[in-house]
């Protein structure tokens, strides 16, 4: 388990064997592209993501991150019931992770099928390591991606998370960035500003983006609108870009001021100084 023992050194003390995760019951479950078997479970109050390598006997059990939830050991992110793509995040850690970890299901809309991965980031958002499921071994719970697994403490802890956010600045969240670009079929030219937002933290969701107070027009670039389609959440160092058309001169439309929203917070880039 090649994998797991990366995992170890951010969650030694927290390994569990038990036979809960060989009874049937679990949120989400698949088989990693390392043939690890990951099983997604919960007890009461409490989550455990379960690995099994190839050949181990699940009543020994397997290694084991166990997350608190009311000590606020995860985080659930969830798609809208109506959302043609539903996803679901789970984000843990705990006392004994020196970071956190990810477990992400969604629907890739290009291929319209089930992808989900698990992650390790440290505590500086550095992503060690990632390995996806293969797509044929993919299973959750009914209404995971509409409920969670505790939708009640999600909303309990609602102000919590509130001033958790608060804590965030710009620099923390996303680098944002502004180039020039054109083109042309030899008859028609465009031009454009484009804006490159870059997450800097695991886990990211812009929900609203504009240039200018509002006075300029804002347009997904083709790269990037599958996924905002999906209300997808971004990693460390994923992107996002967003064209605003100029004129051939680019005096039109010149960047002055850029606010972007975020679940970690609301941010205003005045292009030499951020609040």
């Amino acid at each position: 388990m090649n994998k797991l023992n990366i995992s170890v050194l951010f969650i030694s003390g927290v390994l569990f064997a038990g036979p809960s995760f060989a009874n049937g019951n679990y949120d989400l479950k698949c088989t990693l592209d390392d043939g690890d078997q990951m099983t997604v479970s919960h007890v009461s109050d409490t989550v455990y993501i379960a690995f099994l390598a190839p050949g181990d006997d699940p009543d020994e059990g397997g290694s084991v991150i166990k997350l608190d939830v009311p000590s606020g050991g995860i985080k659930e992110e969830l798609s809208d019931p109506d959302l043609r793509y539903p996803y679901y995040t789970l984000t843990g850690t705990d006392g004994e992770i020196d970071g956190r970890v990810v477990v992400s299901y969604y629907i890739n809309a290009d291929e319209n099928k089930a992808m989900t991965y698990f992650s390790n980031i440290n505590n500086k958002g550095k992503e060690i390591s990632k390995h996806y499921c293969k797509s044929d071994t993919i299973k959750i719970r009914d209404e995971l991606t509409t409920k969670g697994i505790f939708i009640k403490n999600s909303q309990t802890n609602s102000v919590d998370n509130q001033q958790q956010i608060q804590k965030y600045n710009a620099d923390d969240v996303i680098d944002i960035n502004v180039t020039t670009s054109n083109w042309s079929n030899g008859t028609v030219a465009t031009y454009w500003w484009k804006y490159n937002i870059t997450s800097k933290i695991d886990g990211l969701k812009i929900n609203g983006f504009k240039v200018n107070r509002g006075n300029c027009g804002v347009k997904l670039s083709a790269e990037s609108e599958s996924r905002m389609v999906m209300k997808s959440t971004f990693d460390f160092g994923e992107s996002i870009y967003f064209n605003v058309y100029t004129n051939r001169d680019y005096t039109k439309c010149r960047p002055l001021e850029a606010s972007v929203e975020t679940n970690y917070g609301n941010f205003t880039y005045n292009f030499g100084r951020k609040n």
